[in-house]
């Protein structure tokens, strides 16, 4: 579950001791017996700490008299989501610490500049230590060669768009015992460096590297996105945790996981902070960024960067595996709209296959990864907002995100949104999913007549051959495909049955000349009785279109 750590002070503060701290009292009279408003103004520090336990995130106010810890009552303000931007806040103070809570206010004076995520970025790894511990677990070698995987990573993650170059220094010995404290630690080692005759002007980034110190409960902490990018590494020098902590500098938030048990969608779902088991940013495997993650970046969506589809009509679309090529790299599919902002949530859709930094996603147990879709949600207007779905609920297998993926022979179909999703073929060189819009659909019909739907020009009608079975009978489905009053030969056809208990199993055909395609389906003699839904989904070259029908097992 997402973790904030944030705490209200409740100390009643004197007016004059704002004044101590460099803090202006805000214009307004205070309420009687409650701490007055005070103002600071400043540049934004956004930092994730990394437990082991869960993460935090951090907010700093870096001012011209020191450094203010920002809390709040709830969510930070967007407009504090990333390092650099300058505002003034209001809110009240205990000591280093302002506590913006109703009465409090953020202003932006300047926003928080655009990510840097592109080209050479320049990386320094100081490994450091301290008075009261002074081994030097790594060498320079191992760290240089850490450094040179994760450049790897981040160039082939961004179609070689952006890569890391730089160097390590050290051992340096830092002139105080050791510490959680990573202001205490980067300020020393800074110190230390610049003794050392180490100019850290030239790099983007400056890794502070310390030996595993079992005090502190993070492996990582990283600065958010803006220019003055800093991470700490406790003890865990591998590429997992360099490229997690270089994903915060770069902006990104943690890629989360959606727990809502036997279904993929509901009102009573879990969130898993670290849940995110295909995704870097989940800081499970270090595998590519995902597809909302990678269009923030820049890395897909952008300039020549590969595309992602926006899928605004029903039918049939392709995406190539999500680690190699050039091609569409994912799916957008319209989730919701919020009826107040107009801001916009979406399904991604994503192949992704044992390749490249992806071949990690080969050896999860129990994985169904590489034979589906895999599919997230994202928001336009909230960067923390990544979420994986578990297309496969309840699994049996050893973990259950580690087969999130919707696979041939599955649908998922959002009723709210009108959406559904079917993959139709899965290989090696690219995957096929037919997507149904609802307005692609005039709606269901029962027995054997049928129902049709019109989607750009495109006419579909269901049929079964008779209104009621048995077990162990076999139904035969039918579709009749037209544009306009011409039959429509050569069409793919999906049929997706239904059954009463949500089980589902996917068939498909082409049209013959006629316009028909048929396919049988037979019935166990365990089939559940009930009432069984056919969804028909039909598409050429050009066209789409769809249509329900229904039977009965008795």
């Amino acid at each position: 579950m997402t973790r904030y750590g944030f705490s209200l002070s409740r100390t009643i503060l004197a007016r004059t001791f704002a004044t101590a701290f460099g803090l202006a009292a805000a214009a307004g009279t205070a309420h009687a017996g409650a701490p007055d408003l005070v103002w600071a103004e400043g540049t934004v520090q956004v930092q994730f700490e990394d437990g082991f336990n869960g993460s935090k995130v951090h907010h700093y106010l870096d001012t011209a008299k020191g450094r203010y810890t920002l809390t709040f009552a709830g969510k930070a303000p967007r407009s504090l989501a990333r390092s650099g931007g300058r505002v003034r806040v209001t809110g009240r103070q205990t000591g280093a610490i302002l506590a913006l809570d109703g009465s409090g206010s953020v202003t932006s004076v300047s926003p928080s500049p655009l990510p840097n995520t592109l080209g050479d970025r320049k990386v320094a790894m100081l490994l450091v230590n301290f008075t009261d511990n002074s081994t030097q677990p790594y060498t320079r070698a191992e760290a240089d060669a850490v450094l040179s995987q994760s450049s790897g990573f981040m160039h082939e993650g961004s179609s070689q768009q952006t890569l890391l170059s730089g160097n390590s220094y050290g051992w340096l010995n830092l002139p105080i015992a050791q510490t959680c404290d990573t202001t205490a630690i980067s300020t020393y080692a800074n110190q230390a460096a610049a003794g050392a005759g180490i100019d850290l002007s030239g790099y983007q980034h400056v890794v502070y590297v310390f030996p595993r110190n079992a005090a502190c409960m993070w492996s990582g902490q990283g600065t958010v996105g803006g220019t003055n990018n800093k991470i700490w590494i406790n003890g865990r020098m591998e590429l997992k945790t360099l490229t997690h902590e270089l994903g915060h500098n770069f902006g990104l938030y943690h890629s989360h996981a959606l727990e809502c048990d036997s279904t993929v969608l509901g009102s009573a779902c879990v969130t898993y902070d670290y849940g995110d088991t295909v995704d870097d940013m989940g800081n499970t495997n270090a595998a590519h960024f995902n597809a909302f993650q990678k269009e923030r970046l820049g890395w897909l969506n952008s300039g020549t960067m590969p595309p992602i589809t926006t899928v605004s009509a029903s039918g049939s679309y392709a995406i190539q595996p999500y680690a190699a090529g050039s091609g569409v790299k994912a799916l957008k599919v319209l989730k919701s709209t919020d009826p107040v902002t107009g801001a916009r949530t979406w399904y991604y859709l994503e192949f992704r296959q044992a390749t490249g930094f992806d071949a990690v996603l080969g050896t999860m147990t129990g994985s169904n990864v590489t034979s589906g879709l895999v599919v997230h949600t994202g928001a336009d207007n909230d960067i923390n907002s990544s979420f994986l779905l578990d297309l496969t609920p309840n699994s049996s297998s050893y973990s259950d995100w580690n087969d999130p993926a919707l696979v041939l022979g599955q649908s998922y179909s959002d009723d709210v949104a009108g959406v559904t999703i079917t993959p139709t073929a899965i290989g090696s060189s690219g995957a096929t999913v037919y997507v149904t819009l609802a307005s692609g659909s005039s709606g269901s019909s029962s027995g054997s007549t049928g129902s049709s739907g019109t989607v750009t020009s495109l006419t579909v009608a269901a049929t079964t051959d008779k209104t009621s079975y048995r077990v162990g009978q076999s139904v035969l489905v039918s579709a009749k495909v037209s544009a306009g009053s011409t039959v429509t030969s050569g069409a793919s056809v999906v049929f997706t049955i239904a059954g009463p208990d949500g089980a589902s199993i996917l068939l498909s055909g082409k049209t013959d000349s006629k316009g028909v395609a048929s396919s049988s389906y037979a019935l166990s003699r365990k089939a559940v009785k009930g009432t069984y839904q056919v969804k028909v989904q039909a598409s050429n070259t050009t066209l789409s279109g769809s249509a329900t029908t229904s039977f009965s097992v008795k």
